[in-house]
Formats: C-alpha cells, sequence, structure tokens
C-alpha cells in the first residue's frame, strides 16, 4: 500500500529521481521534478502541462488511495 509519506520520502531525496505514479483505473503518471507535485494525507497534486517557464498550466487531484504502485524512472 502507498502511503503519504512514500511520496515524502520521494520528494525529500537528496537526489531527485523522476518516478511513475500507476493508477488504479490504469492510468500512468510522470512526476519529473520535486517542486511538480504536493502531497497531503489523503491527496496528491500533480502540476501537468508546463509552460515555457515550467510552471504547470494544469493541475491533477489524485486520492493517495488510488496509487497502486510507484516507479523510479531510470536517469
Amino acid at each position: 500500500m502507498i502511503t503519504p509519506q512514500d511520496f515524502v520520502a520521494l520528494k525529500r531525496a537528496p537526489e531527485f529521481k523522476p518516478f511513475r505514479i500507476h493508477l488504479r483505473d490504469g492510468a500512468e503518471i510522470e512526476i519529473t521534478d520535486r517542486y511538480n507535485f504536493l502531497v497531503s494525507i489523503r491527496t496528491i497534486l500533480i502540476g501537468l502541462k508546463p509552460d515555457h517557464n515550467g510552471i504547470p498550466t494544469r493541475e491533477l487531484r489524485c486520492p493517495v488511495s488510488e496509487v497502486l504502485r510507484l516507479e523510479v524512472l531510470s536517469a
């Protein structure tokens, strides 16, 4: 079971490694920057479609309970 602490550990790692979130509905979301997601006790807020300055133009709210697994991506 994925917990909010799993996301916090990825965010706080000294060297951030991009990762993929696998959701129950089959969707996959890649997180490529530690600043493009925010985690709370029940929800992860993910910034999507960054503009030319790297600022997300959309966001996705996803219940942590819907995350099946996290996959760290190779460099």
